[in-house]
């Protein structure tokens, strides 16, 4: 599975990724950046995104990990903007 992770989810840059499974509550927590989350913001339902106070993605959880085996399904990618401008940031750019 980890190489059809890394095929299929884009970096804007560089980052340094920790993913964070807990199997007791069934979530993935996906790390990004170290910083202070100031906002979350929901891409879609189970599916939720932490901010900093400029906007760069920090982490994204999913509720379930069916949630994240749903999401790759439904859009075929995971896309970690530098910035966020919305929940559509996270989407594959056209």
């Amino acid at each position: 599975m980890a190489s059809t992770l890394r095929r299929r989810v884009r970096w804007a840059s560089d980052f340094r990724v920790r993913f964070e499974f807990d199997s007791e509550a069934d979530a993935l927590y996906i790390r990004i950046n170290e910083g202070r989350v100031e906002r979350t913001i929901e891409l879609e339902e189970d599916v939720y995104a932490d901010l900093d106070a400029e906007d760069r993605p920090l982490g994204l959880e999913f509720i379930a990990l069916a949630a994240f085996d749903g999401w790759m399904k439904r859009h075929g990618t995971l896309n970690v903007p530098e910035r966020v401008t919305g929940p559509e940031s996270f989407l594959s750019p056209a």
